[in-house]
């Protein structure tokens, strides 16, 4: 989960560097998406870490993840156009 949260998180940082491949408008909402998908990598690395010790410790840590992205979504203000 580490890596696949990891890899998802350098497509993004690959798409907001590459000006080609984004609108020059969408610079602030990749930035914040870009801070926001660094939370799974960093929660799941925890959470790895945390199962050497405590499984139940680290089952709390990988089901804030989807929790957390429920959430902020919800919370978020729209896009606006």
């Amino acid at each position: 989960m580490t890596a696949l949260a990891a890899s998802f998180s350098a497509i993004r940082v690959r798409l907001a560097t590459t000006q080609h491949l984004t609108h020059p408008k969408a610079a602030v909402r990749n930035r914040r998406a870009i801070q926001r998908s660094l939370v799974g990598p960093v929660l799941y690395g925890i959470g790895t870490v945390t199962s050497l010790w405590s499984a139940q410790a680290a089952f709390v840590l990988y089901a804030a993840v989807p929790v957390f992205f429920t959430l902020s979504r919800r919370t978020s203000n729209p896009p606006s156009s």
